[in-house]
């Protein structure tokens, strides 16, 4: 068995679960959430980098996908109270 391998996964479960926690979701992820926020409600997925995010950003509860439409996500209380909290950092 390779010991590189069972590293990475166990380092992957780690940052899945700081994401889940409300932890840092990255500069791409932020974008992301940003791209959400400025569409004033649903948001529909047309670049692979928001492919990409989007596992982390509904991981972590930022995003909810819309029911009909796997392509249509919109910002939950939780993402913009994240982009509200880096905001008032930078």
């Amino acid at each position: 068995m390779n010991v590189y391998a069972k590293k990475s996964r166990s380092l992957t479960r780690i940052a899945v679960t700081k994401v889940a926690d409300g932890g840092p979701i990255g500069p791409r992820g932020v974008n992301f959430l940003r791209r959400v926020r400025d569409a004033g409600g649903p948001y529909r997925i047309a670049l692979n980098a928001d492919r990409e995010q989007l596992d982390r950003a509904l991981c972590g509860g930022f995003v909810v996908a819309d029911p009909r439409n796997d392509d249509l996500v919109r910002l939950t209380e939780a993402g913009a109270a994240y982009l509200d909290r880096l905001m008032r950092v930078e």
